[in-house]
């Protein structure tokens, strides 16, 4: 298999020491399932959701809303007009709770805590930064 690297080294290091069992408990509260449009959540227009798991106990972890075509339409034409401050406030906002949305990750996707709080989410937060000073565009549906 070769040489492990730095991150699964100190991913193992960090499980033999039981950090991850002196991790204080997560705030998150899952509520029922919702889309966050315009700054309000709204149910989805197919009232669908799907679950998040957990890859290491196969738990559920949350239930999702399932948006579709009309609540992304939805969605977008309320964003087009503050774009660039409303992904600054998002970026701000996710660095905040740079910790509280690693834990979610690595909930979600097993990936170890400290790759999750030190490359993912700062790197969420300097996309969001750029794509706020940049200008908008038209996708082309094609």
């Amino acid at each position: 298999m070769g040489v492990p690297s730095k991150w699964t080294t100190i991913s193992a290091a960090l499980h033999q020491s039981g950090f991850y069992g002196r991790l204080p408990p997560s705030p998150f509260q899952a509520h029922s399932p919702k889309c966050f449009i315009n700054n309000e959540w709204h149910d989805a227009v197919n009232n669908r959701s799907f679950p998040t798991i957990n890859p290491a106990t196969g738990e559920v972890i949350c239930q999702v809303a399932e948006a579709d075509k009309v609540d992304v339409d939805k969605a977008v034409k309320a964003a087009r007009e503050d774009r660039g401050l409303l992904l600054s406030w998002l970026a701000d906002a996710i660095g905040r709770d740079t910790a509280y949305l690693a834990e979610l990750k690595t909930l979600d996707n097993g990936k170890p805590y400290v790759v999750s709080y030190s490359v993912d989410v700062p790197m969420v937060v300097k996309c969001l930064r750029l794509s706020a000073r940049l200008p908008p565009f038209e996708l082309v549906d094609y």
